[in-house]
């Protein structure tokens, strides 16, 4: 029994500081992030470059993934529009699967110049893409393009690492999965973690 009152009350402070953590890194992303996300383009700043977040083409049960069509679409918008000289397209190359190389190839066949486009395959998390787009590729001023929720994150994190950006919301794709819900939440989590201790 004295076990089991232990177990209950560990489990009881394990959640709520993941609760506390939780609301703790979405109420930093809220406040760094606002005013500066756009979905209309016409509002949107003219930048050298966009840093276009990778993802699968496909998901897991090999359907056509909406999140990784709007980006794309995004990005192309955002070359037909003249809002950017150039795109940077970041993901993981895990797996044999290069997210960068399949972004290149799909916005090519919708008529965007290979030579507006630069490709970053080494990156498997955000903070990662925006972290060498800086250091590796010498952007500290320029446009994210991912859904809202990855892009308030992502212009969060940038922001605390001192570069200037502003993000461009690409349209989420009916109603967010549980799942992806979940992940974000996590990743959110591991935001904070990494301002605190890295």
């Amino acid at each position: 029994m004295k076990f089991l009152k232990i177990l209950r009350k560990s489990i009881l402070i394990i959640g709520l500081i993941f609760v506390s953590f939780a609301i703790f890194s979405n109420l930093i992303i809220l406040s760094l992030s606002q005013n500066t996300q756009y979905t209309n383009i016409k509002e949107l700043p003219k930048k050298d470059i966009a840093l276009i977040l990778g993802t699968s083409k496909y998901t897991s049960d090999n359907t056509y993934n909406q999140f990784y069509k709007n980006r794309i679409a995004s990005a192309h918008q955002l070359i037909k529009k003249n809002k950017v000289k150039k795109l940077l397209l970041s993901g993981s190359s895990d797996g044999g699967y290069n997210e960068a190389q399949q972004m290149k190839e799909d916005l090519i066949k919708m008529g965007i110049n290979e030579h507006k486009m630069i490709l970053d395959p080494k990156s498997d998390r955000t903070i990662q893409s925006i972290k060498r787009a800086k250091n590796i590729f010498g952007f500290d001023d320029f446009i994210i393009v991912s859904q809202l929720f990855h892009t308030q994150r992502a212009v969060t994190i940038a922001t605390l690492l001192k570069i200037k950006t502003i993000g461009y919301i690409s349209e989420t794709p009916g109603r967010i999965s549980l799942k992806t819900y979940l992940r974000e939440i996590l990743a959110r989590i591991k935001m904070l973690e990494d301002i605190l201790f890295n």
